[in-house]
């Protein structure tokens, strides 16, 4: 595969981080479990996926991300504390930087960049400076996203919308739930090509419990059939970014990916 014009691909990633009103001890313990869950049904399908997290360096997941045999890439995640409008452009260097060294001291590859609830300023020149070379958008309303594609920013960093977000942060039941819609669009990349994002928002898993668990157990099962029928390429952010760069060099970007469309 030269191209990710005439293939289907599917990036997966996963934020690891708790909302502010869940910094109980309980809601701690219901994320590391959901994060065992997330790290044994990849390991089953064997699927790699992008996990955010806020600091790689200090993270209790970095560990078990790591210790898999699937290789999954380690990414941040940003929040609006120090990424978005109203962070000074400093505090948004400087708290990149911190996090991108010591993870990088640590041995820890960082080439992407999750946001959270946040949109991203014009501070490519200061992503490329660290690395950075892929930028997921925020896990957003899935009507606002169906249909984007990535796109480059300055620099060579790659932007990837959210084309659809597990367990749905609202209208769960909307267009069949989750399921039914995540697995309709991964049969729409897959007979017209293009790349889907999906998102899967640990803190919102903590809240559904077994529901959403299995919820996403199903899309990923959906997606390792497709995968295993030879229909679909499951990467990493990383990885989808590695090829589309080498990719834009030779072709405009309106010929790397076709529009997933709604």
């Amino acid at each position: 595969m030269t191209g990710l014009s005439s293939a289907a691909v599917l990036t997966i990633s996963i934020d690891l981080e708790l909302d502010i009103d869940q910094r109980a001890t309980a809601c701690q313990r219901s994320l590391d479990e959901v994060t065992y869950a997330l790290l044994g049904f990849c390991r089953r399908h064997k699927l790699a996926a992008t996990w955010a997290v806020a600091d790689p360096f200090v993270s209790a997941a970095t560990e078990c991300v790591t210790g898999e045999g699937v290789p999954h890439e380690l990414a941040i995640l940003g929040d609006p504390l120090w990424v978005g409008s109203l962070v000074p452009r400093q505090r948004f260097a400087r708290e990149l930087d911190r996090r991108v060294h010591g993870a990088r001291a640590a041995g820890l590859p960082l080439t992407t960049l999750a946001l959270r609830r946040t949109t991203l300023q014009n501070d490519a020149d200061l992503l490329v400076k660290q690395g950075i070379t892929a930028v997921r958008t925020s896990i957003v309303d899935q009507d606002d996203a169906v249909g984007e594609r990535p796109e480059p920013l300055r620099f060579g960093v790659w932007k990837f919308p959210v084309t659809v977000s597990l367990p749905s942060v609202d209208n769960f039941w909307a267009l069949g739930g989750p399921p039914r819609r995540a697995r309709r669009l991964l049969r729409r990349i897959v007979r017209q090509g293009g790349l889907m994002t999906l998102a899967i928002d640990g803190s919102e898993l903590v809240d559904q419990g077994r529901r959403g668990l299995q919820i996403v157990e199903r899309v990923l099962n959906y997606a390792a059939q497709r995968r295993d029928a030879g229909e679909l390429t499951v990467e990493t952010l990383a990885a989808t970014a590695q090829r589309l760069a080498a990719t834009h060099q030779s072709a405009p970007s309106r010929s790397i990916l076709q529009r997933v469309a709604a």
